[in-house]
């Protein structure tokens, strides 16, 4: 067998016949690379058999054949080989080579001269290994980098490492370079480099939350800004997650920077407009109570000319002859209900003139309608017109901020008396609770109603049906109910007028008094 094999691809004539050249053939013919020998003058005087297996032909058909010609892709043909081949300089490179089913494979190829003690070439060596596979993974490793280089980019995400023991740098992606404002080709930052990079203000802050999670092994996130060249002032947010060896122990530190400059721009500018819009809701809650303060000045009128006269009545009762202690306690009595009815509708007033963020607490909703309605009572009294209710029976609890729920209801139940200035009529407010979880109000009237054209706009800012309104009320209003997770809309009634719907989300509830249907006189 091994003489056959000798036979079929002799390595030469002058070993052909021996056991040697036998052994040499198969240890030849069984690496995986494609091995060649070549005469001085370029002609090829054998190939191993993975050669001619891959190529698809005989040795006898190679020394006929010119094998850059028909084998190797054009395109990969090395421009320098011939002068090399000349000069007796080895060369080589990658090139792709065409096997027997046509398909091109790329292959790392090296050619080198055996020469004489003259200097002269005695023969060529050569040999091809292929790497189509290594080829692939490189390609496939580098448009996996590319995408996530670009997927940084996109998302002004990148990604780092540092050494657990040391803290230097041993890993900057191409978008943490850029978010850092430093440039890849000057190579990674030393710590100091990086910690004069940090704002003076967030450097201790930082410090310690990192030394924190380095002692305890953990995760952490900080945020901080970062001070790029000519003053410039970026926001970050750095993500830190430990990576550990076989045995358990830490050895690096991996994590992401978020370049979140914009989005602390956003929030800011959300922040700016937030507190406009309070500002902007509480002067129109001052405004409105302007206009109302002929009728509030009423409704404390009543009750603190009638503690003056029960106090009067009383000091009569004490200065007889033989004062009567029993009608003078009984006018004390009234006196302080009057001034306690005086102080709740201050109250009433004062907490609508706060000023001050949102406050979140759990508010009974048919306890704010009933106090809003109590207080514009000598209002809907001027213009003759009836106020009824039909709240649901259970006390609906609800996540609320009790200033802004009295603003809404002060808005739309202010509305509906408007309606109805020329006419009188009636005004119903209604609550139920639905089945999706939500608590229903209802504010209707028989005024005037909604013009057609205006049903869509008038909860657009400065959009007024009214001669002297401000186009602000209910777009205020909407905010506030859409930022209670509600939705407020309006509706034409069958009959005259029109009737205002907002919903709130039930976030608890509790059992409550009886249904509290009745007339507000």
């Amino acid at each position: 067998m091994m003489r056959a094999m000798a036979e079929r691809n002799p390595v030469g004539s002058a070993a052909s016949g021996s056991e040697q050249a036998i052994e040499l053939q198969r240890i030849l013919n069984c690496v995986p690379q494609m091995l060649s020998v070549m005469e001085p003058d370029g002609r090829i005087s054998w190939v191993n058999d993975v050669a001619l297996d891959y190529l698809g032909i005989s040795l006898a058909d190679l020394r006929v054949l010119d094998i850059r010609e028909h084998f190797v892709h054009p395109d990969d043909l090395p421009p320098h080989a011939d002068q090399d081949f000349a000069a007796g300089v080895p060369f080589g490179g990658e090139a792709r080579v065409r096997g027997k089913d046509g398909i091109y494979r790329c292959f790392l190829i090296r050619h080198t001269p055996l020469k004489d003690a003259e200097g002269r070439i005695v023969r060529w060596y050569g040999g091809a290994t292929e790497i189509e596979d290594r080829k692939r993974a490189e390609e496939a490793l580098r448009r996996s980098e590319a995408y996530l280089a670009e997927a940084q980019r996109l998302a002004h995400t990148g990604s780092w490492a540092i050494d657990y023991h040391t803290l230097d740098a041993v890993h900057w992606s191409e978008e943490t370079f850029r978010i850092y404002g430093l440039d890849p080709q000057q190579g990674l930052p030393t710590r100091q480099q990086f910690e004069r990079l940090v704002h003076p203000d967030d450097l201790l802050r930082i410090s310690t939350v990192v030394e924190e999670a380095l002692r305890k092994k953990t995760d952490f996130t900080v945020d901080c800004r970062i001070l790029l060249d000519r003053g410039a002032l970026r926001h970050v947010q750095i993500v830190g997650h430990p990576a550990f060896a076989t045995n358990g122990d830490p050895i690096e530190y991996v994590g992401t920077v978020v370049d979140v400059t914009e989005r602390k721009k956003v929030e800011e500018e959300r922040e700016r407009l937030r507190q406009l819009e309070a500002d902007l809701a509480h002067m129109n809650r001052v405004s409105t109570l302007g206009e109302l303060a002929a009728s509030v000045a009423h409704d404390l009128k009543q009750p603190m000319t009638a503690a003056i006269t029960d106090a009067k009545t009383c000091l009569r009762w004490l200065s007889r002859d033989h004062p009567d202690l029993d009608e003078a306690r009984e006018a004390a009595s009234r006196a302080i209900k009057d001034n306690i009815r005086a102080v709740e509708i201050i109250d009433r007033l004062r907490s609508l003139y706060r000023k001050g963020p949102p406050k979140r607490e759990l508010v009974d909703v048919n306890d704010v309608a009933r106090n809003m309605l109590a207080l514009l009572r000598s209002e809907a009294s001027r213009y003759s017109i009836a106020m009824r209710t039909d709240l649901a029976e259970a006390r609906p609890g609800i996540m609320a901020d009790r200033v802004q729920l009295q603003q809404v209801f002060m808005n739309l139940l202010l509305n509906a008396i408007e309606a109805m200035t020329e006419t009188g009529g009636e005004l119903v407010l209604r609550s139920e609770l639905s089945n999706d979880g939500y608590l229903l109000v209802s504010i209707g009237d028989t005024g005037v109603g909604i013009p057609v054209d205006k049903k869509d706009e008038i909860f657009d800012a400065f959009v007024t049906t009214k001669p002297q309104g401000t186009g602000m009320g209910l777009a205020i209003t909407r905010s506030i109910v859409e930022a209670h997770d509600g939705r407020l809309w309006v509706t034409r009634n069958p009959g005259p007028g029109a009737t205002f719907h907002f919903t709130l989300p039930l976030r608890a509830s509790a059992a409550g008094a009886a249904s509290t249907d009745g007339a507000l006189s």
